[in-house]
């Protein structure tokens, strides 16, 4: 139903490193007791986004959920990290060592419905993908050969509109 009627996003100026620290809480707390080690990386002055802080938490907590769940029974870690990318975009990574995404199903990833998981509904990815889009972003992913995955959001920096007033 989410999908089908997305909340309207609420966009504002929005520190992606304060979204990230949040999800990290969380997902450490979700990890404990597994074998997944929890890595964060995050840039120093980034630049605010134009986002939906409550948006984001659900795209970075899903990609980190959907992590943490590839690698559950095995030792991994979980990687999150944020930087400033050129042309005033803002780039965060949420990479694992799990086994990666299999060629054939690659084509389907963000497709609702789609899932893998015995229990899910599989909607997590193709919501994310819409509120990225929503928010004038895009979300990607990338399986290195050596095995893992690394989705990527990108974001654009947040910009004054023209003749606004700085102090409203």
């Amino acid at each position: 139903l989410s999908f089908a009627r997305p909340p309207k996003a609420r966009l504002r100026s929005t520190d992606v490193n304060a979204t990230l620290e949040k999800v990290l809480f969380l997902i450490r707390q979700q990890s404990r007791g597994t074998q997944v080690e929890v890595e964060a990386t995050l840039g120093r002055a980034l630049p605010p986004v134009l986002a939906d802080p409550a948006q984001l938490e659900q795209v970075f907590l899903n990609l980190c959920l959907n992590a943490v769940q590839a690698m559950a029974g095995s030792p991994g870690s979980l990687r999150i990290s944020s930087r400033a990318g050129e042309a005033g975009l803002v780039i965060v990574d949420v990479a694992d060592t799990g086994p990666g995404i299999s060629p054939d199903l690659r084509e389907e990833l963000f497709k609702p419905f789609f899932t893998t998981k015995r229990e899910g509904n599989g909607l997590g990815l193709a919501i994310s993908a819409r509120i990225i889009a929503e928010h004038g972003g895009h979300i990607g992913y990338r399986c290195p050969p050596e095995g893992g995955t690394i989705f990527s959001v990108t974001l654009k920096e947040a910009q004054a509109p023209a003749g606004a007033d700085q102090a409203a």
